[in-house]
C-alpha cells in the first residue's frame, strides 16, 4: 500500500519549497499473475423436442491470460442421441475476452431420457470444465377421425402411347375397361376417368363417368385414337401426364378431373422407357402440388419390364416411378389385359379404403376403432401413405377412428 505524505522544512540556504515523497509499505503484495480462465456455457441445456435440433456451446477466455482449448469432447462415446460437431484447429489458443463455439446436435430416436456430458480439456488452472446435455422425450396421444363414405371420390387418368408399335396393345387395353371398372365399381360408383395420347393433355373424349352410355366402348375409342398428328409426347408419357393435369380449371379441357379429396391413380402405357429427361422424382413432386397431398397419388406402369426388352424398350424411368409412388409395374408385353386391368382396378379400390394419419405414429401404439368397437386385426399400416388400409372396406356411414402416440415431427 502506497501513502503520500506532505513534508515541511527549513533549508541551510536562502530557499523555500514544498516537496513530496513517496512512502511505500513493505508488506504490501505485489499485483497478481495474468492466469488463463474458461467458461462454458451453457452449463447446463436438455431438449425436450422429437424434432432434431442445435445447441450452440461457448467456450470463453474469461481469464487475464492466453488460453489454450487441448481437446473438446462428448462422452460417453458412441453417443447417437446427442452428438457433437465442430471445426476448431485444436489446440486453439483464445486470447483474454476471445471465444469458440462448438454444437451439440439432438437426434431423438425414441421417447425416453439420455444424457452426454461435455468436457472441455484446457490450461485453465482449474482443470477440466464440464456442460451436461441431457434429452427428455414423451410423446402425446393424437386421435383421427374419418367418416365413411359412400362413395368415395376416385380420379383415374391412362396416359397411352400412341405409337404405331402401340396400336394392338391399346386397343386391347380399351376392350378390358369394363374388367376394371368391375373392381372400381365395388368400393365406388364415384370415379372419373380420362384417357390422354395428345400432346396438348387434353383427354381424349372428355372427362368420363360411370352414368355415360356405352362408356367402356367410349373408352376404346379414346384408347385407340387416330385422329391428328402423331404425338411428339407419344414416349414422354410424365410430360403428357403433367399437360392433362394442368387443364382441369373451369373452361379447361379437362374440367371435372381432379376433384378436392379425390384419390388420383395415374398410368402409363407404353413399349417404350420415358424420354422427357425429367426425373420421376421431380415430376411426382409438381403433381403433388397440383393435387394437394402426395400421398393421394398412386402411379402406376405398364411397360416392357424385361432388362432385354421383351417387345420394345425396359421401362426403367416409369417403373422406377411407380415404384416410388405405391404403384403397380405391369407387362405390356402380357396379352392377357383383363387380368392387367383387373390389378389396376383393385390397386385403385385399395386406395379408396385406406385411411391417412394426421401424424407419424410410434410405432407398436396404432389403435383402431369402428363406431367405438376397438379391431385388433383386419387392417394394415401403410407406412409410404402413412396411412391405415382395411382388408374388407367398412359400411358407409362408420366412423373410424385411429389413436396412436405422436414422437416425431408431425407431417
Amino acid at each position: 500500500m502506497a501513502y503520500t505524505l506532505t513534508v515541511w522544512f527549513l533549508p541551510s540556504a536562502l530557499w523555500w519549497g514544498c516537496p513530496e515523497y513517496d512512502i511505500v509499505d513493505p508488506h504490501e503484495e505485489p499485483p497478481p499473475e495474468p492466469v488463463p480462465e474458461l467458461s462454458v456455457e451453457p452449463r447446463e441445456h436438455q431438449f425436450v423436442d422429437w424434432c432434431p435440433q442445435d445447441r450452440t456451446v461457448t467456450l470463453r477466455n474469461v481469464g487475464t491470460a492466453d488460453l489454450t482449448l487441448f481437446d473438446v469432447a462428448l462422452t460417453p462415446e458412441p453417443f447417437t442421441v446427442l452428438t457433437l460437431e465442430h471445426e476448431l484447429p485444436l489446440p486453439l489458443t483464445l486470447e483474454p475476452g476471445e471465444h469458440a463455439a462448438v454444437t451439440v446436435q439432438h437426434t431423438p430416436e425414441g421417447v425416453g431420457e439420455a444424457e452426454a456430458f461435455l468436457r472441455v480439456d484446457s490450461d485453465d488452472p482449474e482443470g477440466l470444465r464440464w456442460a451436461t446435455l441431457s434429452s427428455s422425450v414423451t410423446s402425446r396421444t393424437v386421435r383421427d377421425s374419418h367418416e365413411v363414405s359412400e362413395d368415395p371420390p376416385a380420379d383415374i387418368l391412362f396416359a397411352i402411347d400412341k405409337s404405331c408399335s402401340m396400336r394392338h396393345e391399346a386397343y386391347a387395353l380399351g376392350v378390358a375397361l369394363a374388367d376394371f371398372v368391375d373392381r372400381v365399381d365395388e368400393v365406388t360408383a364415384d370415379w372419373r376417368l380420362g384417357a390422354v395420347t395428345r400432346d396438348d393433355g387434353c383427354f381424349n373424349v372428355g372427362v368420363l363417368e360411370p352414368d355415360w352410355p356405352h362408356v367402356e366402348d367410349v373408352f376404346v375409342d379414346a384408347a385407340t385414337d387416330a385422329v391428328g398428328p402423331p404425338a411428339e409426347l407419344a414416349e414422354k408419357l410424365f410430360e403428357m401426364t403433367d399437360n392433362a393435369l394442368a387443364l382441369v380449371d373451369p373452361g379447361e379441357c379437362n374440367h371435372g378431373f381432379l376433384r378436392p379429396g379425390a384419390v388420383v391413380h395415374l398410368v402409363t402405357v407404353s413399349d417404350e422407357d420415358e424420354q422427357s429427361g425429367i426425373s420421376g422424382a421431380t415430376w411426382l413432386t409438381r403433381w403433388a402440388e397440383q393435387v394437394g397431398d402426395a400421398r393421394r397419388i398412386t402411379l402406376s406402369a405398364v411397360v416392357d419390364t424385361s432388362p432385354k426388352g421383351d417387345c420394345g424398350t425396359h421401362g426403367a424411368a416409369y417403373a422406377d416411378a411407380a415404384t416410388a409412388a405405391d404403384g403397380l409395374v405391369l407387362d405390356v408385353c402380357d396379352k392377357d389385359w383383363g387380368q392387367q386391368m383387373v390389378a389396376l382396378g383393385d390397386r385403385t379400390a385399395e386406395t379408396l379404403h385406406s385411411y391417412l394419419l394426421s401424424a407419424l405414429p410410434i410405432d407398436g401404439t396404432l389403435r383402431i376403432e369402428l363406431d367405438g368397437t376397438q379391431l385388433d386385426d383386419g387392417w394394415t399400416y401403410d407406412p409410404a401413405r402413412n396411412a391405415v388400409r382395411f382388408d374388407t372396406p367398412p359400411k358407409p356411414g362408420t366412423t373410424v377412428w385411429i389413436t396412436y402416440e405422436v414422437g416425431s415431427c408431425d407431417l
